[in-house]
């Protein structure tokens, strides 16, 4: 599958998730660092995600965003 394929299926999948009666928040983990990632994140935070993770993660850094995003979800933010 190539990158404009996986582009595609994420907007559908954040899409999907945002258009739920009771949408869950979305993080999104880049596939592998690269320049481009600037474009992808700003991309996933238009369309709905509540945060875009750069690989490698840092497991302090994804449970401070899960963290996060549980206590946006149980005050009904829609991200941070």
């Amino acid at each position: 599958m190539g990158p404009a394929r996986h582009r595609s299926v994420r907007l559908l999948f954040l899409k999907q998730m945002r258009a739920l009666h009771n949408p869950v928040p979305v993080l999104v983990v880049s596939g592998m660092p690269n320049v481009d990632n600037v474009d992808v994140e700003a991309e996933a935070l238009s369309n709905g995600a509540f945060a875009f993770i750069l690989k490698p993660v840092i497991l302090a850094e994804l449970d401070r965003v899960v963290a996060l995003a549980l206590a946006a979800d149980r005050q009904g933010q829609p991200r941070a």
